[in-house]
């Protein structure tokens, strides 16, 4: 049996042109890159609801970082800004999909970290803010 890995997550929400967008960064001590969720509202009479996409190049580490102090002092705003200029939206993990396929496209080591933040992107509440925490991962028999 293994020994279950304590790792530390690290995640902030922003949301952004006027509540369309949804962005998590999120930040694990254990991966050397972030990973950017997105979530976004599609207003085609055809293709009307919410759709996700996933990068695991949008950011650098140090970008995540400085964005998180901008979210940790309450600076949603200036934590909006350079989401924006940071941002590269080039060869995402999966674009515009539904809720199950984005699921399945979550990277393996990432996995129980996306569990943890589910519920935040897919919130019918318009949260912003950042957050930190221990994360267990569940153990394999």
């Amino acid at each position: 049996m293994d020994e279950p890995t304590i790792f530390h997550l690290c995640y902030g929400v922003i949301v952004i042109n006027k509540k369309t967008e949804r962005y998590i960064i999120a930040t694990v001590d254990t991966e050397e890159y972030p990973l950017v969720f997105l979530r976004e509202w599609i207003d085609d009479p055809f293709e009307e609801g919410y759709y996700y996409s996933l990068y695991g190049n949008a950011l650098t580490m140090v970008q995540a970082n400085e964005i998180f102090g901008f979210l940790a002092s309450g600076n949603t705003r200036k934590a909006g800004t350079l989401l924006k200029r940071y941002f590269r939206d080039d060869d995402p993990y999966c674009e515009c999909v539904g809720l199950l396929v984005l699921d399945d496209m979550i990277p393996d080591e990432w996995y129980d970290v996306w569990k943890e933040m589910e519920g935040i992107i897919t919130s019918s509440k318009h949260i912003t803010g950042y957050w930190e925490y221990d994360v267990e991962t569940q153990v394999s028999f």
